[in-house]
């Protein structure tokens, strides 16, 4: 169906669309390096725990997954992608909500090892071989029909809560901006993704330590429970894209 020409007419032309593209970058780029001080982090997570009721489910889905037997760490995992992805991914899904344990066990057998060569380090210290290893296995888990892409990014995080950060389709887009040669979402855009987190986490660690920023997050107040600085930095990235809330 064409466009009616009084719409048509207000379409921004290709310098207007490119001003404004532009302009978009630079907001963001001011943003993500506005997160390389601490008291920026903890802005962000202060605004995000006050307009984000479901961060109790995170709470809650985190502490089973600290559990030693394999049963709780998949009862949390399939919990939070039922909560959280909901209304985005499974409400035109249903069929795939039972298949989430399963996938998710099939692909902690088949990268189990890789999973946990990870586990011993943290964000803002990760080397090359390591970013390119947390892309490949987001590339692999995105592709279980019942996970999908912003799926894995939030399966990794519980599974490694210290390294991955979790995105959603409004932050990969506001990062994705600052990409160039590859589709959103796909494994080399979160590749891109996890470098900036870690050289945002870098930066902020050269100021403070992961646990003073954790001991002063409003969930630590509230339950006792610590957030990891990658968890603290999707926080502030949610807050920003998906929430609105001007940094």
């Amino acid at each position: 169906m064409p466009i009616p020409l009084n719409k048509f007419r207000k379409l921004p032309t290709f310098e207007e669309d490119e001003i404004r593209k532009r302009n978009e970058r630079q907001r963001i780029s001011q943003f993500i390096e506005s997160l390389k001080d601490p008291s920026k982090v903890l802005a962000g997570c202060n605004a995000f725990t006050r307009m984000e009721p479901r961060d109790q489910t995170y709470v809650l889905c985190m502490n089973f997954a600290a559990k030693p037997d394999p049963k709780s760490k998949l009862f949390a995992i399939d919990s939070l992608l039922r909560e959280w992805n909901k209304k985005s991914f499974y409400r035109f899904r249903p069929n795939l909500l039972e298949k989430i344990s399963p996938d998710v066990e099939s692909f902690m057998k088949k990268e189990g090892h890789q999973i946990e060569s990870l586990e011993v380090n943290t964000l803002g210290h990760l080397d090359p071989s390591e970013i390119q290893l947390t892309s490949d296995l987001y590339e692999k888990l995105s592709k279980y029909e019942s996970i999908g892409r912003t799926g894995a990014s939030k399966v990794l995080h519980m599974m490694v809560p210290k390294v991955f950060v979790m995105w959603d389709d409004n932050i990969c887009d506001a990062y994705h901006l600052l990409h160039s040669g590859h589709k959103a979402q796909e494994g080399t855009c979160y590749r891109q993704f996890i470098t900036t987190s870690n050289e945002i986490a870098d930066s902020v660690l050269s100021k403070t330590s992961e646990e003073e920023l954790s001991i002063k997050h409003p969930s630590f107040q509230v339950s006792g429970f610590k957030k990891t600085l990658a968890k603290m930095i999707d926080e502030c990235n949610y807050a920003r894209f998906t929430l609105n809330i001007p940094n």
